[in-house]
Order: C-alpha cells, then structure tokens, then sequence
C-alpha cells in the first residue's frame, strides 16, 4: 500500500483497473479453508483495529496482487507487471511469459550505456501469430492444460475468479475428445455413460497424488498399476487420465532405469498435449529424448532433441534461465552433440566434436 500511495494517478489507475480476482487469496489457500478478509482481521489484531474503508481498500489491493502477480528467475518476491497482468488467458495460449537473458543484461549494466531493469519479464510467441489475433497465455501449468473443461475451469475460479470462454472452451469437440469411455463392447466412446466411475477414479488419482507428495519418492509401481487396471475397466485408452496415470509410471521407470518400459508409458501423454494443445511441450520432447539415450535409440533422440531445440529457439533464444546451468538452448545442443557422438563412435566414424 505503501509503495502504491507513491505512484503517480496514472500508475494507480492502471492497478485499480486490474482484476480483483475471488474472495479469497489463492496464494495464501490451505487444504481445508480459504484465506479471507475474516481470516486476516482474526490474524492481524493491527488490521481488524483499521477504520472499514481502509480494511475493503487493503483487502482489495491484496486481492488484485494475488490475482495479477508473477514470479521471476531473479527475485524471491512474487512481482506486479501491470501491462503484463491485463494479457488474457487461454486454455490454447499463443504465447509464454518468460524472462530476458541475464547475460544480455549484465552486459548492459556493465556498459553504462543505458538503465537496465534486471527484473523485466517478456512476453514470447510459440507460434505464428496471425495479425489482429489476440495475443493469450495460460494462468494454468501445462499439466493442467490436459484436464477438460470442468477441472481448468474450476482451478481458474479458484486462482482467479472467472469462468473461462476461451476458444477452446467453447469447443465442444475439444473437450470431448479427452473424455473417452469404453463401450459394452470395448471399444472407446464419446458417450455419457462413463461420468459416473470417472469421477471415482479421478478422485482416486488426485488422492495418490496428494500422499505421494506428503510421503517419499514412489518406491513401487503397484498401487499405480492398480489405479491404471481399474479406471481402464471403464475409460478408453486415449482418456486423459489413463494418459496421465501412465506419464506418472513413464517417471518411476526412469528414475529406477529402465527405459523401455518408460518410453512405453511416455507416448501417450505426447499424444495428449498433441490433442489437446496442437504441440507437444519441449520438456515432453526432452523427456522421450533422455529415455531413448538410456534406451540406446539413439538416432531417435536425436529426432526429439532437435524439436526441443526448435520449440525453445522459437520461443526465445534463451528463455527460462536456471541460475547455475546453461541456457537450456545451449544444453539441448550439447545433448545433440553427446548423441552424435555416440552414433559416430558406434559406426567407427571420427567424433563429431
């Protein structure tokens, strides 16, 4: 309220023109309530001893920051970016967030030349945008992305506070592609029949989920399995949560090395972000390529890390740094020239370094 109180009426009107997203802070939301106004006067005896307009304008501020704020690679702090905040969402954004190049900045900053804003974010294409198309990104994680309808709605009037009618909301087709059941004679449908069970095995799912966070690293795949075998009585192979379920195996083979079984259980959640978002993430494309190393298909992870490469080169040449890693463009390429390498020596050929 502080640093607001000090910005120019411009500055604050563009704030206060900023959606206030729900009740409630969903950044402050536990398992079992909601943080509210009436949570924050029980906690603060300071703020319930505020006049109540001065309460209703915190609180509303509060509201509009939890709504509206990123995070940055550099900073410990959850940031407002008032132009940013006003992009809308999409359940088939065009476009990430992402944050600049540090090394460009440094170079700026140790030139003297001009101010640098070491904590500037960007707004990046990740494909072809036709002129006069909004520009959208996701509110949501790519993993939520995968959900149909009903969940991305309702964790976006959770976190937000608005009931999404974006394009692919409004698609019916879309959605229900995800949400295949099997026949009485086993063959995968579109029809109703299967709500009912889904909705038990969802919950058991997010239910596994929820004690694999709170426990250690999944030691065995057998009550996975069992999730898989039971929903498959109902849902068809191609539903999203078998797809999921399995993706979640893909990472347990993995980490316990053996590949095979891994890149098995990975194709059908390339299959789904395919469907549901027209691409398949490079952290997916990434994923296939280091299982099919451990494979030993080599040429094939060839193929995955090149469309790794090309996704992230479109994005940004460097988007997303980790402080103490290469630049994710610069690690794809050294993986590309690991599995080159690898092929060459396997032929006798000179190494390709």
């Amino acid at each position: 309220m502080k640093q607001f109180n000090q910005m120019s009426p411009s500055r604050q009107d563009a704030i206060l023109q900023l959606s206030k997203g729900p009740d409630f802070l969903a950044s402050l939301r536990s398992e079992t309530r909601h943080f509210t106004k009436e949570t924050l006067q029980s906690a603060s005896p300071e703020f319930s001893q505020l006049n109540e307009s001065l309460q209703d304008q915190i609180w509303s501020m509060m509201r509009t920051f939890d709504c509206n704020s990123f995070s940055h690679s550099r900073s410990k702090s959850q940031l407002l970016y008032p132009t940013l905040a006003r992009v809308n969402h999409s359940c088939r954004p065009n476009a990430v967030l992402g944050d600049p190049k540090p090394a460009e900045q440094d170079a700026k900053l140790h030139s003297g030349l001009e101010p640098v804003d070491l904590l500037k974010k960007a707004l990046i294409a990740i494909e072809e945008i036709p002129e006069g198309e909004e520009i959208t990104v996701s509110y949501l994680s790519e993993e939520d992305l995968l959900e149909p309808r009903p969940q991305r709605r309702q964790r976006l009037m959770d976190g937000f506070g608005f009931e999404c009618f974006c394009s692919r909301c409004l698609d019916e087709d879309a959605d229900r592609v995800l949400r295949t059941f099997r026949s009485a004679e086993g063959e995968g449908s579109t029809g109703t029949g299967g709500e009912p069970c889904e909705e038990m095995h969802v919950s058991s799912f997010a239910d596994f989920l929820t004690k694999l966070s709170k426990e250690e690293p999944l030691s065995s795949p057998d009550e996975l399995v069992a999730i898989a075998e039971t929903a498959s009585e109902t849902l068809a192979p191609s539903h999203w949560l078998l797809r999921k379920v399995h993706y979640v195996l893909s990472c347990f083979y993995e980490k316990n090395h053996r590949p095979a079984l891994a890149v098995e259980h990975l194709q059908g959640i390339l299959d789904l972000e395919l469907r549901a978002l027209g691409r398949i993430s490079p952290s997916k494309w990434e994923q296939k390529g280091d299982q099919l190393v451990m494979k030993g298909d080599l040429p094939q992870a060839f193929e995955c890390y090149a469309q790794v490469l090309k996704a992230l080169k479109l994005r940004s040449p460097e988007v997303y740094p980790i402080p103490g890693r290469d630049m994710p463009c610069e690690e794809i390429r050294k993986k590309l020239r690991s599995v080159l390498d690898g092929v060459t020596a396997a032929k006798g050929y000179p190494s390709a370094a």
